[in-house]
């Protein structure tokens, strides 16, 4: 009887010990991987603003220095890119009226006769 009770006993922490080993296993091994997350997730953070501040130096020089080296041609892009960006707009415009036209019962206020406004 003692023998089968010692037995059971070292077999029961047997596999205690073995529940013990996988449940440090495991959170060691969840431990590291979220470590290792945050760790990237730091060097990523550092390596964007690395990015930013060696890059944008340049960038904002190079974009200052077309700029500056030739006004004329910025200033025609910006008539150009206004003149497109109304042009745009007066189409977005006559769609809507023309939109508002069709649904609406009322005639248009351009064919009342002035006498009634």
């Amino acid at each position: 009887m003692h023998a089968a009770l010692t037995q059971e006993t070292a077999r029961h922490q047997k596999v205690q010990s073995k529940k013990e080993r996988h449940k440090a296993g495991y959170s060691q091994v969840q431990t590291n991987f979220c470590r290792l997350r945050n760790a990237l997730a730091a060097l990523v953070v550092e390596r964007d603003q690395g990015l930013c501040d060696l890059a944008e130096p340049e960038v904002d020089r190079d974009r200052l220095r077309s700029f500056l080296a030739d006004p004329d041609d910025q200033v025609d892009r910006l008539q150009t890119e206004i003149s497109n960006l109304e042009s745009e707009r007066d189409l977005a415009l006559r769609d809507r009226d023309a939109l508002q036209d069709q649904q609406s019962p009322w005639p248009p206020v351009a064919n009342v006769p002035d006498l009634l406004l």
